[in-house]
């Protein structure tokens, strides 16, 4: 009889053991993930950064090409208002104009 209850108590203590282990093995993987999540977080927040900072030198670098592009209209605006010429004239102004001004890039 005596064999029996040992045998029961130490089932029982092993089976607390093992459980307590358990529950230690999660605790620890969990503490584990959020570790890596927390990586992977600062890893995506410099990333999202590092696309801002490029974004807005695309952006600047378009505003200032549109912006070379209106002082060249207004300009030829001023020159069309201020002298009438013909348009042969007007066209091969037009053309120097648009030979020496930089190509306008879109992204999409």
């Amino acid at each position: 009889l005596q064999k029996i209850v040992r045998r029961k108590l130490l089932s029982r203590s092993h089976r607390n053991i093992t459980a307590k282990k358990d529950i230690a093995a999660i605790k620890i993987q969990a503490y584990y993930r959020d570790h890596l999540w927390c990586r992977e977080g600062e890893h995506s927040k410099s990333c999202v950064k590092l696309q801002a900072v490029a974004k807005g030198v695309v952006v600047r670098r378009q505003a200032r090409i549109a912006s070379h592009y209106m002082h060249a209209l207004a300009r030829l605006q001023v020159t069309v208002r201020v002298s009438p010429i013909n348009s042969h004239e007007l066209t091969l102004k037009f053309a120097i104009v648009s030979s020496t001004s930089p190509v306008l890039v879109t992204s999409t």
